[in-house]
């Protein structure tokens, strides 16, 4: 009986197929937004979202190359039936080689009377979302698909939570095992890319440039990224949203938000489509499509990062993003791409792949030519050989010696800061050291610098060139100036840093106005994570010897960075005090053990420094006083007013402020033990842990 029954089924299915309405398949002609159990999709039909705007199928991204080779993708449809020159926003991805699943006309997707979704190949499959099931595959106007289980809990499977390259409005990214972002290999070749966009367990959002021969790899340069958020381990979990308005940021419940491109108007969602992706060139750029006309009107770049162009800069150097032979170079366009091009003379190695180096471009000639060019090439390479040589032994030792100092950093000759600088014209600031003009690079970025022109003179001078070189150019904090380059030529001595347009505390805390409260908190905060880095993350420790406000400038995004090393003293490994000779520092900061006739300082100096700039910070007030004496009566009224409960005169009411002035105290009662004569190790230490368990992981400084 069973057998007879399949025996008519068998029939009538046949008979169906013949009549051309075939039920397992959905209708090419009636479009559709679902698959339910028991259908199946061919390379000819698609699913289209209520609006029209998306469609879900197998694209032949570009027929005029391969028109057998498709991909099972969702694009911006605006009506068409096909995704040829269409905005392909997601693909099936296989997940060993990172790629795009390639299928052929005889693929099929199928959604089973299992309920399990698979793209098959004959008897082969090419992809299934692992270990999920559900009885209705639909794609919403989001342009979001979705696998729904009716009965076992909703949504099983979507593709908002495994993006490939793209995001659209709506869709967020979090630190969730699979959620990355991996660049295409061109904008038609849908293979793995070289770059990646990942929200990482520790907390910090990063972009990296991937070897392509590693395929299980998201991560390259040892670790080494072009971009991060400087976010790490801060106990919350940051979030990349992309808005309905165009806007990509990212959150956390402790930094708040963060743009990550130029912020897009709310009216923007009402005129314009938009999706971001992770361009082949490593940028994530924001697109934009003007609503109601498809036709003639090209998707348009209104907003990319990292905007640095050819001049990446990872933590360790400047990354080159082409192969040997090659060059690297922007378009003019808005979108600003980052294309690779040859030497004349010279052609890409391979065509498909041309971040992978240029070669020589010849044809092989006579054996005879051959002859002749090699006997050329090697008298003259001889002839270069012996007068390189000769000129090698008057400037190796010079060289050996600016080599070592010039590790990471850019060598510069003092005619080229003379013109960055316009013939020193821009005074920033004057100091024992030296006078720091203001400079503009074309290379290396930033464009904006500072160049610090040393005093010429003695050995004193000489000695600091060489400990600021040594010293800051090793070290890499978002809460320091970082040194980018340098000049030592004849008796020119100069440094190149950061220019940081935001001024310095100086400029805020001691103005009739007073800044805003969590703008001091933070900026304190910020000044305790680079001393923090100074003092215990280089591998040998730096004293600054010099805290005060001058020394602290910001960056145009409000930062806290720390200068002027010019008296830092290095100390070697294994060593936790130094023996001083001159004092060094400027009253009112210095700690006292530089007068107490001590002779041994160590990094308590700066902390010392450190409270007497967070008490000005809280007064917004000068600490006077020239007499060390006098200082420390001063410093001694302040913590007086904090702790009998007179906090108001010194903040001027300010709500916030009175509210932590808990935190307050305990810097203040920290620094006191400092003002009452040498280093007292211990309560130095309990003063410390008060700071800490008030603001939880923040720096021990």
């Amino acid at each position: 009986m069973e057998s007879l029954k399949s025996f008519v089924f068998s029939l009538a299915s046949i008979r169906l197929i013949i009549l051309g309405q075939p039920l397992q398949f959905i209708s090419t002609a009636a479009q559709t937004n679902q698959l339910t159990a028991g259908s199946r999709i061919i390379p000819t039909q698609y699913l289209t979202s209520s609006s029209g705007l998306f469609a879900f199928g197998f694209c032949n991204v570009d027929p005029s190359i391969n028109p057998q080779k498709l991909i099972l993708a969702i694009w911006f449809d605006f009506g068409a039936s096909n995704c040829s020159n269409k905005t392909v926003v997601w693909f099936a991805r296989d997940p060993t080689s990172k790629s795009a699943v390639i299928a052929t006309n005889g693929s099929v997707l199928i959604l089973d009377d299992s309920t399990r979704l698979s793209l098959v190949d004959g008897q082969a499959t090419l992809w299934s979302p692992s270990q999920q099931f559900g009885s209705t595959l639909m794609l919403l106007d989001s342009g979001n698909l979705q696998l729904i289980a009716a009965g076992r809990g909703g949504v099983s499977w979507e593709s908002f939570h495994h993006p490939t390259h793209a995001l659209l409005p709506g869709q967020n990214m979090t630190n969730s095992s699979g959620i990355y972002l991996l660049s295409t290999n061109t904008d038609m070749d849908f293979s793995a890319g070289r770059f990646t966009l990942i929200v990482q367990d520790d907390d910090n959002i990063v972009m990296y440039m991937r070897d392509p021969n590693q395929i299980s790899s998201l991560a390259g340069n040892a670790g080494d990224p072009y971009w991060n958020s400087q976010t790490w381990h801060s106990g919350q979990v940051p979030t990349i949203v992309f808005d309905d308005s165009g806007n990509l940021f990212y959150n956390d419940s402790l930094n708040g938000y963060k743009n990550l491109t130029a912020k897009r108007p709310p009216s923007s969602a009402q005129s314009y489509y938009h999706y971001a992706a992770l361009d082949p060139d490593g940028t994530v750029r924001v697109y934009a499509h003007q609503k109601n006309i498809t036709d003639g009107i090209a998707w348009e770049v209104v907003s990319m990062f990292p905007a640095d162009g050819c001049s990446r800069m990872t933590k360790y150097s400047i990354q080159s993003i082409c192969g040997p032979n090659a060059y690297c170079k922007v378009s003019s366009s808005k979108g600003q791409r980052i294309n690779c091009e040859c030497p004349y003379g010279y052609v890409f190695l391979d065509e498909q792949h041309e971040y992978r180096g240029c070669g020589p471009n010849y044809v092989p000639g006579p054996l005879r030519s051959i002859r002749l060019y090699i006997i050329i090439g090697v008298l003259a390479i001889s002839f270069v050989t012996s007068v390189t040589y000769t000129l090698w032994q008057g400037y190796a030792s010079k060289k050996a010696k600016r080599m070592r100092l010039s590790a990471g950093l850019r060598t510069f000759t003092q005619r080229e800061l003379k013109r960055a600088t316009k013939g020193f014209k821009v005074l920033l600031g004057e100091g024992g050291f030296g006078k720091v003009y203001k400079g503009e690079v074309s290379y290396p970025q930033p464009a904006n610098i500072a160049v610090k022109k040393l005093i010429k003179s003695d050995e004193h001078s000489e000695r600091d060139f060489e400990n600021e070189v040594q010293s800051i150019g090793q070290i890499h904090h978002k809460n320091l100036v970082r040194m980018i380059g340098y000049c030592k030529e004849g008796a020119h001595r100069m440094l190149v840093f950061e220019y940081m347009q935001g001024g310095t505390l100086a400029d805020f805390v001691f103005q009739s106005e007073r800044p805003p409260w969590n703008f001091l908190a933070d900026a304190a905060i910020g000044i305790a994570k680079g001393l923090e880095y100074l003092h215990e993350g280089c591998k040998s420790q730096i004293i600054h010897c010099d805290i005060k406000p001058d020394n602290i400038l910001f960056d145009d995004k409000h930062t806290a960075r720390i200068t002027d090393f010019g008296i830092a003293k290095l100390l070697g490994d294994q060593k936790t005090q130094h023996t001083v000779t001159t004092v060094a520092g400027t009253v009112p900061y210095v700690a006292p053990e530089w007068f107490g006739g001590v002779g041994k300082v160590n990094s308590k100096v700066d902390v010392y420094s450190f409270g007497v700039v967070l008490l000005e910070m809280i007064c917004c007030k000068k600490v006077t006083g020239g007499q060390m004496l006098n200082q420390q009566g001063a410093l001694r009224d302040l913590v007086n007013m904090i702790e009998s409960g007179r906090a108001e005169l010194l903040v001027q009411g300010e709500s916030e402020a009175l509210a932590d002035m808990e935190s307050g105290a305990v810097y203040a009662r920290g620094n006191l033990v400092l003002a009452e004569g040498p280093i007292n190790q211990a309560k130095d230490k309990q003063g410390g842990a008060d700071v800490r368990r008030h603001h939880g992981s923040q720096p021990s400084a």
